[in-house]
């Protein structure tokens, strides 16, 4: 090779060496590595060091990329468990009794998985879910009766309520008078509120609280003479709640040997009895027998 300057040598033992010359032309040279050096072709000789490379003084050695796995770790933070060095796959995990007991205060945050958008982690604060408890923590503390229509006046505080309603029981003939809907569910609110309650009558009239979206109940139907047929009236129905239910139907009469009986209302009153007895509707909503049926009532609670 005589005075040829080498840049770049790779050499291994028992191998041929791969040497590129000043004029970048790699070439393959007979030799042998013996530890110290290079034998070439029995006469020139190429240096081996005995520390080996330097490999972090390479051209284009990057340390970003050749990190000792040992040397980095993965820590667990509060409330966690697990990790260690990145020399095998770890696994945090949550523990609670990692954490430290604090009081909660109305504004501090919590996760959860938001089941309206496939459980993604959301996050809301205490107050926040708070808010979606009745007052009272779903114990009611007040509540109030409308026996005929008014206004619900919104006490400084509150914004959910849970209304019950049933509508007016339907008047009793030769066949009973139909018993009143019902219904009942939570209802959000943000300011003072109408109350209508149903009257008794033919048929009977229908209550609600805030309108037709929240819980309403229809009246039940007037039965029918006996010149009519002597049909019992048809059970109003409950709508807008969480739980809507129908009325009973008056029962039929005989055609003047004897009066149906009134329908009752669901969780109300009974109806009024038949067989030539004319008995009122009982209160709320129930249908009347050869009578008047009872009036509606919408109960407030919060």
């Amino acid at each position: 090779m005589g005075n040829s300057a080498i840049q770049q040598i790779l050499a291994t033992t028992d191998e041929k060496v791969k040497a590129s010359l000043t004029d970048n032309t790699p070439d393959f040279l007979d030799g042998k590595v013996d530890g110290t050096s290079v034998d070439v072709n029995g006469s020139d000789k190429l240096a081996v060091l005995p520390a080996g490379v330097d490999h972090n003084s390479l051209n284009n050695y990057d340390a970003n990329k050749h990190v000792d796995h040992t040397a980095v770790s993965i820590s667990a933070g509060a409330g966690l468990t697990g990790g260690g060095t990145i020399a095998a796959n770890r696994s945090l995990a949550v523990n609670p009794n990692g954490l430290v007991d604090t009081t909660i205060a109305a504004g501090d945050e919590i996760i959860f998985g938001d089941v309206t958008d496939s459980n993604n982690p959301k996050k809301d604060t205490v107050q926040g879910i708070l808010d979606l408890i009745p007052a009272g923590g779903g114990i009611p503390q007040n509540i109030q009766y409308f026996a005929s229509s008014g206004t619900w006046i919104k006490p400084v505080g509150i914004s959910r309520v849970f209304v019950r309603v049933w509508g007016g029981g339907g008047t009793g003939s030769d066949g009973g008078g139909g018993g009143a809907g019902y219904s009942e569910g939570f209802v959000t609110v943000t300011g003072n509120v109408t109350v209508t309650v149903g009257a008794e009558g033919n048929p009977g009239g229908t209550s609600s609280f805030a309108g037709s979206t929240t819980p309403q109940a229809t009246g039940g139907s007037r039965g029918l003479p006996f010149g009519q047929g002597s049909a019992g009236g048809a059970g109003g129905s409950g709508s807008g709640g969480s739980l809507n239910l129908t009325g009973m139907a008056g029962v039929s009469g005989s055609g003047g040997q004897y009066t149906g009986r009134g329908g009752s209302s669901p969780f109300g009153g009974v109806g009024g009895g038949g067989n030539q007895m004319a008995q009122a509707g009982g209160f709320p909503g129930a249908g009347g027998g050869n009578a008047a049926g009872a009036g509606g009532l919408v109960i407030v609670s919060y």
